[in-house]
This record gives C-alpha cells, sequence and structure tokens, in this order.
C-alpha cells in the first residue's frame, strides 16, 4: 500500500536527521525528511529486524534505521569518499551494521523485513545498476521494499 506524507507530518525526529546530515559534506544526495519518517512509520507499524540497503552514500539512511530502530542492515557501497564518510557517520555503531563493498557480493542473509534501493546509475558491472539491483532484489525474500527518491530506472 502506498502512503504520501507531506512535510506537515514529518516528525522532530526526522527532522533532526535531515538536518544532521544535511550539514555533512556529500549532502548533494541525501535522503530528504519525508523518506526518513516514511522509514521511521514503517519500523513503528512492524519494527524492524534485518534491513539491506542498496546505496548508502554518506549514510542519512543508514543511521536512521540505526538510531531509531532495533534492526541490523547491511548495506552496499562501493564509492571511496562515501565508505570514509560512512566510518566517520556511523561511528558507534559498528556491531550493528555491515557494510557490503562492492555489488557483485552476495547479501549477508537471505530474508529482510526491509530492502531500500538508494543505489545510483552505477557503472559496468558494479555500483548499483538496474541489472544488479534486480540480481540482489531476486535474490532476498522481503517483506517491504521501499525505493528512495525518483529512481524511476529501478522501479
Amino acid at each position: 500500500m502506498k502512503r504520501h506524507i507531506s512535510y506537515t507530518e514529518v516528525s522532530p525526529e526526522a527532522l533532526a536527521v535531515f538536518d544532521l546530515f544535511s550539514k555533512k559534506e556529500g549532502a548533494e544526495y541525501i535522503a530528504t525528511p519525508v523518506t526518513i519518517q516514511a522509514l521511521l512509520d514503517m519500523d513503528r507499524a512492524h519494527p524492524f529486524t534485518t534491513v539491506l540497503e542498496m546505496g548508502a552514500g554518506i549514510g542519512t539512511i543508514t543511521y536512521t534505521v540505526l538510531a531509531h530502530t532495533k534492526a541490523h542492515i547491511d548495506t552496499y557501497e562501493d564509492n571511496e569518499f562515501c565508505k570514509s564518510a560512512l566510518a566517520k557517520n556511523l561511528a558507534g555503531y559498528e556491531s550493528r551494521y555491515t557494510l557490503l563493498t562492492a555489488y557483485a557480493d552476495k547479501p549477508p542473509h537471505s530474508t529482510y523485513d526491509l530492502v531500500v534501493i538508494d543505489g545510483g546509475g552505477g557503472k559496468g558491472e558494479d555500483g548499483g545498476t538496474m541489472p544488479i539491483i534486480q540480481k540482489i532484489a531476486h535474490a532476498v525474500d522481503a517483506r517491504t521494499f521501499y525505493i528512495e527518491g525518483g529512481r524511476h530506472q529501478q522501479r
């Protein structure tokens, strides 16, 4: 079921995460407050235990899951700048996430409560291209898939 959230429904929690990440280097492509709120709402309705994220970027969604749920998150990111930023931005949560640095790697689990597709245009056989995203998405059983932003190619 698709539900649209307006900016007037965004909680202080979601705005705080957005504000925190909007000030960081690499913030040009972070998740919006509406996306952050949608993830918080999904967890409240049906708490996550395992999450798979395809495209961590600098970690806005990853941080949201780690700071506001009890879930463990497996996250793909192959960009060197983003991997470095993730290490800084997720400090203190190392035991609750697994960083997968190549999209060719199989996800660690076969079942997830949530799969977030937040990967970009990709390059070659790596980097979140549509065939790679499809391969990973078809390899797992998930309760919910969430496609962040206007990623029409991944839809």
